[in-house]
């Protein structure tokens, strides 16, 4: 043990004050990044094309990187400016008629050439008119009867939701790509997994599309893309329920905010009219949908409902659908009136990355090495001496110019370098945005993330890979590890987690250790371990990359 790594754990030793807890969740307030709350007032887009704003298809490419198709949106979310709308809720695959790209077999393989240039035009519109994006994943039509429309495959993707295979497929090859690459963005506010479900779902007053599921079939799809949302963004997730009175549904796939929808030849069943708080629900709810044609209601009587009633935002139906519930234009000086009225309630707060939040608001990324190697050292204990040296890199950067970069001397028939660790002390050398020393942090239950590029080679034997683990140190030094993340794809960033606790299993097969009395409201280090997998022989000598570590309260 050196000399600064003992002088580190004899003042943890005789640390004892305590961080401050963060505050408690309103529930009049949606849940976002950073640890702030919004009201989200908006308004459904939902599509300039249903289904095909995002990705080209036979039809050919009419996406929204398309010249035309460009200017009619930049056109829209200018009005949308000009009448107060914050949040803009937005179709994205639809019923999959193009994109994301599918096998004979319906598994799904990726996106083609226009996909992320079509999202990143429609981001760029939307935070140049400082308006925040709820993209929609599905819609229920994806579980209606398969068409052939000159030569487009339309509807007829349950698969998606029933089996497991293709399911898999989509998070593999579609949803983790787009999490790696706007998991971060700022632009966007929220995530929304599949629009009206019950539509789709084979329950009293649902089951509208031909191919219906059992319930508990589309709870484990939807439970499957909000667990998998949650381990690579930091945005939340709701879902968009086709009545306040199936809310109840969805109270265990693990949302962050519930979402009803609400026309009105449903106010005998649910009276539009009703206190949130009736609910007993235990996170935020927001109406996502509310007619703006033919309504005995006008716009100002649903907003302002809306908010009295304790709800937590109101979406209105819709900017561009051509059906006989949507007309905003005939609402829309209302709709900028209310918003005017109450824009210290409809404002979207944000922070930038060099805003001190301090526990109650972490930011995107507590350590993102554009100034260096902010304090990381690497462990030269006798058991875990391969990471020999760390730098700040320029070779490769999830985000930013630079990384942080662990030299590893890894040889997998040699205990002492059969594994290597990079820390930090975070009381020593704080996150960004804190200076001087800090008292131990208050940890529990939050997720921290590691991004880490595996370059060619790093992963060792592939019947045993290489992998990684997150570990914390309390002020006793007592440790917790996280699961085992193997190397299953090299070139490529991937996100390692651990949730800090001290209730998980001590021991098992990938499940991380916790030494008996680890305390995870008294963090003082963390740090990331390198090691061979299982019996491997192998060795490897070269970077591996760190960027982008940070941590949230898990939901």
């Amino acid at each position: 043990m050196t000399n600064r790594m003992l002088g580190i754990m004899l003042v943890f030793l005789m640390v004892t004050s305590f961080a401050s807890a963060s505050p408690a969740q309103q529930l009049d307030r949606v849940p976002l990044r950073d640890g702030l709350e919004a009201y989200l007032l908006g308004v459904n887009y939902p599509w300039l094309n249903y289904g095909h704003d995002f990705g080209e298809n036979a039809w050919g490419h009419s996406g929204a990187s398309s010249d035309d198709s460009a200017k009619e949106i930049s056109a829209d979310f200018a009005d949308m400016q000009s009448k107060g709308v914050q949040v803009v809720r937005w179709f994205l695959f639809g019923d999959g008629r193009a994109s994301p790209e599918f096998d004979d077999s319906g598994r799904v393989t990726g996106f083609d050439e226009f996909f992320f240039v079509d999202f990143d035009k429609v981001l760029e519109i939307a935070e140049e008119h400082d308006i925040f994006l709820m993209p929609v994943l599905f819609d229920y039509l994806l579980a209606d009867a398969a068409q052939d429309v000159s030569g487009v495959q339309i509807f007829g993707r349950s698969k998606l939701i029933t089996d497991a295979e293709v399911r898999q497929s989509f998070l593999d090859n579609a949803l983790k790509p787009l999490l790696d690459k706007y998991g971060q963005n700022r632009q966007i506010i929220a995530w929304d997994v599949i629009n009206e479900p019950e539509g789709a779902m084979k329950l009293a007053g649902g089951a509208w599309a031909a191919e219906a599921v059992q319930p508990g079939v589309m709870k484990t799809f939807v439970t499957e893309i909000v667990s998998t949302i949650h381990s690579m963004a930091f945005q939340p997730v709701t879902l968009g329920s086709a009545s306040r009175k199936w809310l109840i549904e969805w109270t265990d796939v693990g949302l962050d905010f519930y979402q009803f929808h609400y026309y009105e030849h449903m106010e005998t069943d649910t009276p539009f009219d009703s206190p949130a708080a009736d609910l007993g629900l235990d996170k935020p709810v927001i109406l996502g949908e509310f007619p703006t044609k033919d309504n005995r209601r006008t716009m100002s009587e649903y907003l302002e409902m809306t908010w009295t009633n304790g709800y937590a935002g109101a979406l209105a139906w819709s900017y561009r659908a051509d059906d006989d519930k949507s007309d905003f234009a005939s609402e829309a000086e209302d709709f900028a009136a209310w918003a005017s009225d109450h824009a210290d309630v409809v404002r979207i707060p944000t922070l930038s990355l060099n805003d001190l939040t301090g526990q109650g608001g972490q930011k995107p990324a507590q350590y993102d090495f554009e100034d260096g190697i902010m304090g990381w050292y690497p462990q030269d204990y006798i058991t875990s001496r391969a990471c020999v040296e760390v730098s700040q890199s320029d070779q490769v950067a999830r985000n930013g110019q630079y990384s942080l970069e662990m030299s590893m001397n890894l040889i997998g028939a040699d205990e002492s370098l059969s594994q290597g660790e990079a820390l930090v002390a975070i009381t020593f050398d704080p996150p960004i945005g804190l200076t001087g020393e800090q008292p131990p942090f208050d940890l529990d239950g939050y997720t921290i993330t590691i991004w880490v590029y595996s370059p060619e080679g790093s992963r060792g034997d592939p019947n045993h890979p290489n992998g990684f683990q997150i570990l914390v140190k309390d002020a006793a030094f007592k440790s917790q590890y996280g699961i085992w993340h193997n190397i299953d794809k090299e070139d490529q960033w991937i996100p390692v987690t651990l949730t800090v606790s001290n209730k998980l299993p001590r021991r098992g097969a990938n499940k991380g250790y916790i030494d008996e009395g680890f305390d995870p409201t008294q963090i003082v280090m963390i740090g990331l371990k390198m090691g061979t997998g299982g019996e491997s022989k192998a060795a490897y000598k070269g970077p591996v990359y760190v960027d982008s570590v940070s941590w949230e309260k898990s939901s």
